[in-house]
């Protein structure tokens, strides 16, 4: 079924389901717009701690206070959000931490073993 865009007024088949009432390229300037916002990006934060990091917002707060808003391993303090690193065995959380710190013991894959050969190879 083809409808008529209501900002453009372009021709878009649309997908029935969706209920969209825009073309796609109307469709993903919204969406881009709707993403950068600061309300948008807060509100699953927070969700996403809950759901996937194992941390409620109370919990991230009282740590962001005891780790006086410093990184756990490079502490500098970052005015930007920390992010929650925690345990892939068993789930816990251990901190916060800044982007690259996190990623770092991302890319070594929390292995004491390939962290001690990067100390090693530094020394």
């Amino acid at each position: 079924m083809s409808f008529i865009c209501k900002k453009c007024s372009h021709n878009e088949c649309y997908n029935e389901k969706s209920g969209r009432k825009r073309c796609k390229e109307c469709q993903r300037v919204l969406m881009r717009k709707t993403y950068q916002t600061d309300a948008y990006r807060t509100k699953n934060r927070l969700r996403h701690r809950l759901k996937r990091r194992y941390c409620t917002n109370e919990q991230y707060e009282k740590m962001l206070i005891d780790q006086d808003g410093k990184c756990k391993i490079c502490d500098l303090k970052f005015d930007k959000n920390l992010r929650v690193d925690h345990c892939h065995n068993s789930k816990k959380v251990r901190g916060l931490l800044c982007d690259k710190c996190n990623c770092g013991l991302g890319f070594f894959k929390d292995s004491k073993v390939l962290l001690m050969k990067a100390i090693e190879y530094l020394n």
